[in-house]
């Protein structure tokens, strides 16, 4: 904490069936909040153990706005660039395929 701003780079919230985990800022003597997080979306695991749950999708989310009216939304910026790396990967791997065969 340093001048009433409070921050944190490893923020972790685990359920059976949600992990949260990101990084943001909280202002005490402002009450504004500032977040970039990662939900995400778990298949519990037999028994409740988290060690083997499946993920079956991330959603980045931003934070902002005060602790009394705190606006939530999609992280559009990096469901895109997601996306387009996910794109590059798979484009990647046909063409791998393609050398070796």
């Amino acid at each position: 904490m340093n001048n009433g701003v409070a921050s944190t780079k490893d923020l972790t919230i685990v359920s059976q069936n949600l992990r949260v985990t990101g990084q943001g800022t909280s202002n005490l003597v402002t009450e504004a909040i500032d977040y970039q997080l990662k939900a995400s979306l778990l298949k519990g695991a037999v028994g409740g153990s988290l060690v083997n749950s499946k993920t079956l999708a991330d959603i980045p989310l931003t934070i902002t706005g005060t602790m009394t009216d705190p606006k939530v939304r999609p992280d559009l910026e990096s469901v895109a660039k997601a996306r387009v790396q996910q794109q590059l990967q798979q484009t990647l791997q046909d063409k791998l395929k393609g050398l070796i065969h």
